[in-house]
């Protein structure tokens, strides 16, 4: 078992995609954690207030946010290894 800390409170479902969880803030953070040590694998402040769980595709990550807004982010090559 293991715990981390995440950046700010996460309000949607988690998202497992490959070797990592997925997840998003309230306060506009998209984090991932490695599944099985819980370390942070990449974070990105998206500045937007986010609720529900991502969508992660081979090619994008999906958020809404609370203002009504969809956005799209390319999967890097940081990212690949979420998916």
């Amino acid at each position: 078992m293991w715990k981390s800390l995440v950046h700010g409170r996460v309000m949607g479902n988690l998202t497992l995609a490959g070797p990592s969880v997925c997840l998003v803030t309230r306060e506009g953070w998209i984090q991932a954690f490695d599944h099985k040590t819980g370390n942070i694998r990449w974070q990105f402040p998206c500045m937007k207030r986010l609720e529900s769980a991502p969508l992660v595709t081979p090619q994008m990550l999906l958020v809404g946010t609370v203002e009504g807004e969809l956005m799209a982010f390319a999967v890097t090559e940081k990212m690949a290894s979420l998916v």
